[in-house]
């Protein structure tokens, strides 16, 4: 099981979608930046090749489909947090041929997000692999963000977005006691470690994530983020 471990800081960062060295006194840089990988599970495609084997359904995707799906657009995720945000960075090299509108002034929440590219998160701070939290962004910085499916759970956070030509760039912050009530006290303890999952999603193009071996099913694909 993969393990993300996530960056103790004492230094806010500037929330800016930029990375700025200077506003955000060089804070990403201690960050250990991980990149999304292409979401085939490799071994089973190649016992198909190998041995003919009639082709099946992995979660609600045919496995014959997966190797087209599965993309490496070379997406980078970061995480840092002090006593009290969990700080989440996503670099997201632009697809070619994608569409990139220009983006509206009013930010919307919880609105249908099939036809952006995106990137979930699945949060599951009891480890219990089934009860979670999701939190959707889109290259608009949009968020979706829901709690076992239900959008009633609106946590507050905080996102910020930039783009250039060539990738869309997020900054954002969630309190931890919008995850788990007595966050605060829980960090004392040496390590804390939680469930998580993590993929990208670029509609009729293809899907990266963090756990290659996850059959699409995001929740199949958790490994772990550990806040030291």
């Amino acid at each position: 099981m993969p393990v993300f471990v996530s960056t103790a800081t004492r230094t806010k960062p500037f929330l800016d979608g930029k990375f700025d060295d200077e506003k955000d006194s060089g804070v990403w840089r201690q960050s250990n930046p991980f990149s999304l990988t292409p979401a085939t599970p490799r071994q089973r495609l190649s016992e198909i090749m190998q041995t003919g084997t009639p082709v099946r359904r992995v979660g609600t995707v045919r496995e014959d489909r997966l190797r087209s799906m599965s993309q490496n657009f070379g997406t980078q995720v970061m995480f840092m947090h002090d006593a009290e945000f969990l700080y989440i960075g996503l670099r997201c090299p632009k697809v070619p041929g994608f569409d990139y509108p220009p983006i509206p002034s009013e930010r919307l929440r919880d609105v249908g997000m099939l036809d952006q590219d995106r990137v979930e998160i699945l949060i599951d701070v009891e480890r219990d692999y089934g009860t979670y939290y999701s939190l959707t962004i889109d290259s608009r910085g949009w968020v979706t963000d829901a709690c076992l499916g239900a959008k009633s759970w609106n946590p507050q956070w905080y996102v910020a977005r930039h783009e250039d030509e060539h990738a869309w760039y997020i900054e954002s912050a969630i309190r931890l006691s919008e995850l788990l009530p007595g966050m605060s006290e829980i960090l004392m303890r040496p390590t804390v470690t939680w469930g998580i999952a993590i993929r990208r999603l670029v509609p009729g193009v293809g899907i990266e994530c963090w756990n290659a071996e996850n059959s699409f099913d995001l929740t199949e694909g958790f490994g772990l983020l550990v806040l030291p």
